[in-house]
């Protein structure tokens, strides 16, 4: 007679899951003269927390309403949860906040309780949503993460209009409007006002943490280097560095 003998192995200790989504969470010191509120009140003066869709898609968030929704999907079934959601955006704001939990939104189970702020802490909570350099990261572990999705030098600036005024020197303060990001075809500057030449530079360097920029003049080797005066972002207004 033969026997079909079927061998189960177990490996202990290691943490394995089934291909889903990889959220995570970036928190750093709020900074002055920052501020990541875009809640927009209605003509009524109402603001509404929807809630939202966060799956496997590579994202990167520091907007109060997308970090307001993804609380909600997180603490959806917890009422005292939401009603402190509600108190801190009303205190910031001065708008009256209505919260929809009855959405089809939701947070992939796999990264459900990424999210894991103390309960009954509105400062705690005040700062998640309207610290700018608070950052909510979505993606998966099906495919490779972008580039530059956590770049510290560009996060605060992913996909908004930045305008970079830029000491070279006396006399040679010009504005720099900066068009793309790192990794994109279009990547590099516009400059406006002052000519540092006849020739076309390119965006090589810009270290928000030494507060300099480098432009790389284009077919030369020959950079130029300046201070940061300041930054003015659509999103954030003027930022000193």
């Amino acid at each position: 007679m033969d026997f079909l003998i079927f061998v189960m192995k177990r490996r202990i200790d290691i943490f394995e899951t089934n291909s889903s989504s990889s959220h995570s969470i970036s928190f750093n010191p709020w900074k002055s003269g920052k501020d990541g509120n875009n809640f927009v009140p209605d003509e009524d003066g109402n603001i509404y927390v929807n809630g939202d869709e966060f799956g496997w898609e590579w994202a990167a968030y520091n907007d109060s309403v997308t970090k307001a929704n993804y609380y909600l999907e997180r603490y959806k079934d917890e009422p005292d949860r939401l009603e402190l959601l509600k108190e801190v955006i009303e205190d910031y704001t001065g708008a009256n906040v209505i919260i929809n939990t009855d959405n089809g939104g939701y947070i992939d189970h796999q990264s459900f309780d990424t999210l894991d702020l103390p309960a009954g802490d509105p400062e705690a909570l005040k700062d998640w949503l309207f610290n700018p350099d608070n950052w909510l990261y979505t993606g998966n572990d099906n495919d490779d993460e972008p580039g530059n999705l956590r770049d510290p030098e560009w996060e605060t600036l992913e996909g908004d209009h930045v305008v970079v005024t830029v000491d070279f020197g006396p006399d040679n303060v010009i504005d720099i409007k900066i068009i793309g990001m790192p990794g994109e075809e279009n990547f590099g500057p516009e400059l406006n006002g002052l000519s540092l030449s006849d020739g076309y530079y390119d965006l090589k360097e810009m270290d928000l943490e030494k507060n300099i920029i480098i432009l790389r003049e284009d077919w030369s080797s020959r950079e130029k280097t300046g201070k940061i005066v300041k930054i003015k972002s659509d999103e954030f207004g003027e930022i000193i560095p």
